[in-house]
């Protein structure tokens, strides 16, 4: 190729990629294209290989910005008729109303009717300026490269609504603990998952924790084997982060020490949560009762407050 024809090749590099026609600005390109950009951003690649990559890095980058311009543009001949230096400016918006600009020292290496590599040097605080934080991938290369997207900050309503979740997986893990305690016949260990002034309602209010495992304790004595079962658990939070209140309910089969006999319960757990150094705990714990079933006496009758509002039909 002559001189001229090299010089238009280099022409329309810059056209095409300002105005982001990226299908025909590939096609000045050799399939084995090499880029390399050694002020690249820390982190980020300098040297890329093959058309895809430089489409993949360049390419969509450009295409993601809102405008680009390369201005003053200066296109260098030099002995080595492969080799071209270019020197010029770029003006631009990475989104709209986020100016860039930025200068630029090209070489440019052409094969026959293609460009086979470039180096490219530019300002990198420029980039910088533009670079969102936090960033995905940090940007490197041309000015199109700065346009990389990075992830949009966390509005504030997602940030407290994964707090609200986490905090509702603690909450539930907590309740699943405290049975685990209760069917392994540990009232101390049970009793620790209240605040130090919590209230347990069993029957009875008792508090603090060592009167809460007392009353736990005689409870538990009464039986060889219990197995608690929780479902419908609902947790609601008010203004304050670290206070919540909770219902769950509750089927627990037991089995008596002395005559091996067993029943059935149904109930509520209604609770008050407060959030401590360590972690959720209870402030209260209160049990409502719904019903109970023991085989072999259908007769029983028991006294049970039942479901809150339940309609009298």
């Amino acid at each position: 190729m002559s001189k001229l024809t090299d010089r238009a090749l280099i022409e329309s590099f810059f056209a095409r990629l300002a105005a982001g026609e990226i299908d025909t600005w590939i096609e000045l390109l050799t399939p084995d294209v090499t880029v390399r950009t050694p002020f690249a951003l820390e982190g980020g690649p300098a040297e890329f290989h093959g058309i895809d990559e430089v489409r993949r890095r360049f390419g969509d980058a450009r295409q993601r910005m809102a405008s680009l311009a390369f201005l003053d543009i200066v296109i260098l001949a030099t002995e080595d008729p492969e080799q071209w230096v270019v020197t010029c400016r770029s003006e631009g918006e990475m989104r709209p109303g986020v100016p860039y600009t930025n200068t630029y020292c090209w070489l440019f290496a052409v094969r026959e009717d293609r460009i086979r590599a470039w180096t490219e040097y530019f300002d990198p605080q420029q980039v910088e300026k533009v670079r969102p934080a936090p960033r995905p991938e940090p940007a490197t290369g041309t000015a199109a490269q700065a346009a990389a997207p990075a992830a949009a900050p966390t509005p504030p309503i997602v940030d407290t609504a994964l707090a609200r979740l986490l905090d509702e997986r603690s909450i539930v893990r907590l309740m699943a603990d405290y049975i685990d305690r209760i069917d392994a016949n540990d009232p101390v260990g049970a009793a620790a998952f209240f605040a130090p002034d919590g209230i347990g309602d069993f029957w009875g209010e008792h508090e603090g924790r060592a009167a809460i495992a007392e009353r736990l304790a005689d409870f538990l004595d009464a039986f060889s084997a219990t197995s608690h079962h929780l479902s419908n658990v609902r947790i609601d939070f008010d203004h304050d982060p670290d206070f919540a209140t909770a219902q769950s309910h509750v089927y627990a089969f037991h089995r008596r020490s002395g005559d091996g006999s067993s029943f059935h319960y149904w109930g509520r757990w209604v609770d008050e949560l407060v959030r401590l150094d360590e972690g959720w705990h209870f402030a209260s714990r209160r049990v409502v009762g719904v019903g109970d079933y023991e085989p072999g006496d259908p007769g029983r009758s028991r006294d049970f407050p039942g479901h809150p509002g339940r309609f009298d039909r």
